[in-house]
């Protein structure tokens, strides 16, 4: 399933196939300016009249005004989102490789009752085990442009279901938020996405 699959009516996404694990001279600046085309094209589809996507202070894509937008890129994927902000007040995508997470960063990503939960849920599969860390990202990016604010692993709990999520964060000026995102895992990468209606912003 691609990410046009795991987005709601409304949500455009561009998405192609990125430098593989054997290309590493240039790599970053390569799937940088990818995700900057399929960012452009994705705007170009959306029907929007600007289709730049300007660089914030933290490198954090800029979206014309009325847009909202996610971009991701791992080895071998590239993708972008696009949708209008009147329909989506926030939207987050995230790519990861179909790997283990890398040695030691368990505790960083996940408190042991969201490990309990997801091995209970899906088995603890080499080809999953980065699901939460996608599933955090995603839900930084759809919520870094609404509140300014970045947030650490611990500040999100997910728990997993068959190709759902449910995402709380816990913002230092707001209530906790409950959010519901949608994920697929295939050979090579595994997806997850998150669109946030704007009668809920």
């Amino acid at each position: 399933m691609t990410f046009s699959g795991l987005v709601p009516t409304g949500v455009i996404t561009v998405e192609v196939p990125g430098p593989g694990a054997g290309a590493v001279s240039g790599r970053r600046a390569r799937e940088f300016l990818e995700g900057r085309r399929c960012a452009s094209e994705a705007l170009r589809q959306l029907g929007s009249s600007d289709c730049a996507v300007l660089v914030g202070h933290a490198r954090q894509p800029i979206w014309p005004f009325g847009v909202v937008g996610s971009i991701t890129h791992c080895c071998g994927l590239t993708a972008a989102s696009v949708a209008w902000r009147d329909a989506i007040s926030g939207l987050g995508i995230d790519a990861e490789p179909a790997e283990p997470l890398p040695e030691g960063l368990h505790e960083l990503v996940a408190s042991r009752d969201e490990w309990t939960s997801y091995f209970s849920q899906l088995g603890a599969h080499p080809r999953t085990e980065r699901l939460l860390f996608s599933a955090k990202e995603s839900v930084f990016k759809a919520l870094f442009p609404l509140y300014g604010e970045w947030l650490e692993f611990e500040d999100v709990t997910v728990f997993i279901a068959r190709r759902t999520f449910t995402a709380t964060a816990r913002l230092s000026s707001r209530t906790p938020l409950e959010i519901i995102g949608r994920w697929s895992v295939d050979a090579d990468h595994l997806r997850t996405a998150v669109a946030i209606p704007a009668s809920r912003a």
